[in-house]
């Protein structure tokens, strides 16, 4: 049912299916920035609303924010793209396009209210449950999306995202797909989390754990953690330099007690855990959460699929887990 594709596959991929589409598109994420791939992806999506292709695109207004710039962009190359992103939008706008800017507007802390799940539908196809945003540099991250082709899954991750546009999702909940997946979404209450909450009842019922994530985990799911025989890829706290929150990653990291075995140089945004647990079974949580408490204390809106699915379970284990522990 789901497939792993990493960033530039995806990129390739969703290019094409834009080229191609004929009913939809959605472009969902938190960061939406107009750098050169990103222009090219944006004028597909032009031509697909001119052809009459109902196109609806939600991003937080993060992207617009100096936090969002990654040490890979300078600050002219970034207020480049940042005018591009307004004229493209503009464009949209004026052939029709629902376009939609959401999150907290509060620059006070760049990182509370933010909406940071990742959802893209062209027609029938889906690409979720992974952490790929829609600028240049995302394509360059340790990363991946989740793919499947469901005209039902299709329906159901345009009313999520058309949701989160009209900011009616006010409780997290979680959605049966089938027998093996389930769909948790985070409503981005400060203080809750399903998705977290279901990362610690994972933990807690597993004998070994692969950890990936941009951050390192804190808070309860790092006592859980502490107990149990686990190997963990995140960033050191300094890896995009001494931003405005380095100083609560790096005591993050000093609380949470687990060893970092990642030793590579390429920016890791991947977030998944697998757990093989103690019945035997194994499980997985893939999504756009960090398993950082900070996350859940600001309230982001946050996607994430468990799933009892061997062949993804090892697919994100071959793709992600083995490429870091490579790079080491």
């Amino acid at each position: 049912m789901f497939t792993v594709e990493l960033p530039k596959d995806y990129f390739a991929n969703l290019r094409a299916a834009v080229a191609q589409a004929r009913q939809r598109v959605i472009l969902s994420a938190m960061t939406l920035r107009a750098d050169q791939c990103i222009q090219q992806l944006l004028g597909a999506v032009i031509a697909a609303a001119e052809r009459g292709v109902r196109v609806l695109i939600v991003a937080d207004r993060y992207s617009f924010y100096g936090a969002s710039r990654p040490e890979s962009v300078n600050r002219s190359d970034f207020a480049r793209a940042l005018r591009a992103t307004h004229a493209i939008i503009d464009h949209l706008t004026a052939t029709g396009v629902q376009v939609y800017w959401v999150g907290n507007s509060n620059k006070l802390n760049p990182y509370a209210g933010r909406y940071h799940a990742k959802i893209t539908v062209v027609d029938n196809d889906v690409w979720t449950f992974g952490g790929v945003n829609l600028s240049d540099d995302a394509f360059t991250n340790v990363d991946y999306m989740v793919h499947c082709q469901n005209e039902g899954l299709a329906n159901l991750f345009e009313r999520v995202v058309l949701a989160v546009a009209k900011d009616t999702v006010t409780t997290d909940y979680k959605q049966i797909l089938d027998a093996q997946n389930t769909l948790l979404f985070d409503a981005g209450k400060p203080g809750s989390s399903i998705i977290y909450d279901q990362a610690c009842t994972l933990a807690s019922h597993a004998s070994r754990i692969f950890y990936v994530s941009q951050m390192c985990p804190s808070g309860p799911l790092a006592n859980v953690l502490q107990a149990t025989h686990g190997t963990y890829y995140f960033n050191p706290a300094t890896a995009t330099g001494w931003r405005p929150d380095t100083l609560a990653q790096l005591w993050d990291g000093w609380r949470s007690g687990v060893r970092n075995y990642y030793e590579g140089h390429q920016y890791i945004h991947a977030k998944c855990v697998l757990f093989e647990l103690k019945d035997g079974g194994k499980a997985l949580l893939s999504g756009s959460h960090n398993f950082s408490y900070r996350g859940v204390a600001f309230g982001t809106k946050e996607i994430a699929l468990q799933s009892t699915d061997q062949q993804l379970w090892q697919q994100l284990y071959e793709l992600v887990v083995s490429a870091l522990a490579l790079a080491d």
